[in-house]
């Protein structure tokens, strides 16, 4: 291990006995240099929930299926408002309390859920740009999800030195074994497939041909063949370093659409039930524009602006409502503030895309910082654009009619994607 991956690893393993020692809630949250992160939760020294950018819903998926294999995860209609951070740990406290799984299944779960996570950041440790420990008492602008109801009872409370240790020693073996190219993560695609039958007997063809399909990952087939992710990758890598297999990367499952959640929204420009005038009707089917900003003075300020248009327009002042709002309103473009409480805007527009219902939605990002180094990080999370802060009505207008109306021309192009204007109430 070179000097920089050691001086990584020690303030790792220093923020995790920090959190060992605490009395109190806690998180560790790490950053590298591609924007990946990863975010590890704690009560009173006990780890309760891990999670990463990388493979959230693929991850979870998988683990549940394969320690409960009759649960259909997707058939879960989520309702609490703590969706955006938590979803994941959500869908489990879902589980055991309609009785679909154990405590001992949760606490088997999140173990394994903790060591993979735990993992992938081991093979990430020489890109690390940021590890941060964050207290419940902090004034660290992340320490609020720290007082959800999630982490004040959890279910499980698993211990933090296994998990630690554990995760340790995969990633050693990893190492001796010369796979630190290769991440598990990644997925088996044939690329000689000739070669590949002529290389192999009959049985060893027709095999691979069944697992290989360039979707499952190393920890996909793992699972499905009952093998270590390690000892499996062992037995491909002549393939591979015949060129007859690659590994390459796959993207994440998507979020299935959830129930909205009762919150309080200001919207703009609704027809009232006495009011059913032909231009009203006519407003109710306009685009929808929602912006959501932690400062009442900026969803002010779209207000005014969009209300002298055509649109229609709903502000989100918490970060932590915006998925269930967004999911309850189907908004044909969305302004986001970069610097909010709970969830900075380049995490919230990666958990917009990855909902399936908004993979094609217009997001613009607002802020007062506008470097390239920030243009840049926008444009990984996912956002279609970048706007500098003060608002400006020219501005705001110019982009509103350039996403909307592209937008629409995607929308009826494929009338599968989302909400489009004349969309039914």
């Amino acid at each position: 291990m070179d000097s920089y991956n050691l001086s990584n690893a020690t303030s790792l393993k220093s923020k995790f006995d920090l959190a060992l020692q605490s009395q109190e809630n806690s998180k560790i949250y790490v950053e590298i240099a591609s924007e990946e992160y990863w975010n590890f939760y704690f009560q009173s020294g006990s780890l309760i929930w891990a999670t990463s950018s990388k493979h959230r819903l693929r991850r979870l998926y998988r683990i549940i299926n394969k320690h409960c294999p009759k649960v259909n995860c997707q058939q879960i209609q989520l309702r609490e408002k703590e969706i955006s951070e938590l979803w994941g740990y959500l869908i489990l406290v879902v589980l055991h309390k309609r009785n679909q799984v154990t405590v001992e299944n949760l606490e088997a779960i999140i173990r394994e859920i903790a060591e993979e996570v735990l993992f992938d950041l081991f093979q990430y440790l020489s890109e690390i740009k940021k590890i941060e420990y964050i207290s419940e008492s902090s004034q660290h602008p992340m320490r609020a999800i720290l007082k959800s109801v999630l982490l004040k009872k959890p279910i499980v409370s698993l211990n933090s030195e296994n998990i630690y240790r554990n995760s340790e020693a995969n990633w050693n073996s990893w190492l001796k074994a010369d796979l630190t190219a290769y991440s598990p993560n990644m997925a088996l695609n044939i690329i000689d497939d000739e070669s590949l039958e002529n290389a192999t007997n009959s049985n060893t063809y027709l095999k691979l041909s069944f697992l290989v399909d360039g979707k499952k990952t190393i920890r996909d087939l793992a699972v499905s063949t009952k093998q270590e992710a390690l000892t499996l990758l062992r037995s491909f890598s002549s393939y591979i370093d015949n060129g007859y297999l690659e590994l390459k990367e796959v993207k994440d499952e998507y979020l299935a659409i959830v129930n909205s959640v009762s919150s309080k929204v200001k919207t703009v420009n609704t027809p009232s039930p006495k009011s059913e005038s032909k231009r009203e009707v006519i407003r109710e089917k306009q685009p929808l524009i929602v912006c959501i900003d932690d400062s009442p003075i900026v969803c002010q300020e779209m207000c005014k602006i969009i209300n002298s248009t055509s649109y229609r327009f709903v502000s989100i002042r918490e970060s932590i409502q915006a998925l269930p709002v967004l999911l309850e309103q189907k908004p044909d473009l969305i302004f986001l503030d970069l610097v909010m409480p709970i969830t900075n805007g380049y995490e919230l527009c990666s958990q917009i895309r990855r909902v399936s219902l908004f993979q094609e939605t217009p997001v613009v990002i607002l802020t007062g910082n506008d470097g390239v180094i920030d243009r840049v990080r926008a444009k990984m999370a996912g956002a279609s654009d970048f706007m500098s802060k003060p608002i400006e009505k020219d501005k705001i207008v110019s982009t509103i009619n350039k996403y909307i109306n592209n937008y629409q021309k995607s929308a009826i192009n494929n009338p599968s994607t989302t909400s489009l204007v004349g969309k039914q109430a």
